[in-house]
């Protein structure tokens, strides 16, 4: 069985997004988003019902898989709390271009002002964006 990164997966009970390969036996220097449960240790992220985020790692051979999220072009995600829309998904490295809205903040030297915000294309880990709208 495969798994990407950003895939949720199950581990004594629990739900965890899985975030990254943090060890192996196997040369990992150019990390696949996808590799064989054989010998490889993952981060695996959960945000808890009081909103706390918790990491822990584990070896891919005790992971089940439970759902592997996609995003489409044209979908609402949020990115850090932002509002904005997936442009387009980057499968091989693991990350989802997202247009963010454009938005109004105070300005910093006088809080009275506020200044229109666009960030333009921000391109987000998958797993972020799991964990953040899908979790």
């Amino acid at each position: 069985m495969e798994f990407a990164l950003g895939d949720i997966v199950a581990h004594a009970g629990d739900r965890f997004v899985l975030a990254a390969i943090v060890g192996s036996s196997l040369d990992t220097r150019n990390e696949p988003a996808q590799w064989s449960r054989e010998g490889f240790v993952v981060r695996l992220i959960a945000r808890r019902a009081n909103g706390v985020t918790t990491q822990t790692t584990r070896h891919s051979s005790a992971l089940t898989l439970v759902e592997a999220p996609t995003f489409a072009s044209g979908e609402r995600v949020t990115v850090n709390g932002l509002a904005g829309t997936v442009v387009s998904t980057d499968s091989a490295n693991g990350l989802v271009n997202v247009a963010l809205d454009a938005r109004d903040r105070p300005l910093t030297s006088d809080p009275r002002f506020r200044v229109t915000v666009n960030d333009g294309i921000a391109a987000v880990p998958r797993w972020q964006l799991v964990l953040e709208n899908r979790f």
